[in-house]
């Protein structure tokens, strides 16, 4: 699939951006990878990794100190992943 026909059927539109993240997960271990972000938008992100397999199928994405998203998986391929911002689960 073309990157345009993408695009075009994505509800918000991505900005590109390429800034180191950490993706991190909520488990006993409580294991962060860093990663790439390479865009962005109010529902979700594309990520880079070289971790990328060792991430669950929900995390913390740490954007800045005080910016953190909970997300879901959606998309996986090798060293790239999409993910959808969710609701933090309740405690």
């Amino acid at each position: 699939m073309r990157a345009s026909a993408l695009q075009d059927k994505r509800k918000k539109p991505r900005q590109a951006i390429q800034r180191i993240v950490q993706a991190v997960t909520v488990s006993d271990t409580r294991l962060a990878v860093d990663c790439t972000l390479l865009d962005i938008s109010q529902s979700g992100a594309r990520l880079y990794s070289t971790d990328a397999a060792t991430l669950p199928r929900e995390f913390i994405l740490v954007l800045r100190d005080d910016i953190r998203k909970w997300c879901r998986v959606v998309r996986r391929a090798k060293n790239d992943i999409g993910v959808k911002f969710i609701e933090a689960p309740s405690a």
